[in-house]
């Protein structure tokens, strides 16, 4: 049950598409928490499109 905004303060590693998915597995995030993640991590919804296309 999600009873409060979580925030967007998620910190990564220098793989970014394995910390996302580390976070997601246990975390449920909001479209401006993740958009904030990619921007710190220098990415972009590439890496979330790449995702999908591997069907995870």
């Amino acid at each position: 049950m999600l009873t409060g905004n979580e925030g967007t303060n998620f910190s990564f590693s220098s793989d970014i598409e394995k910390e996302l998915l580390s976070i997601l597995a246990v975390h449920p995030m909001r479209k401006d928490a993740v958009e904030e993640f990619l921007s710190k991590a220098n990415s972009n919804r590439d890496l979330i499109n790449n995702l999908i296309g591997k069907k995870y």
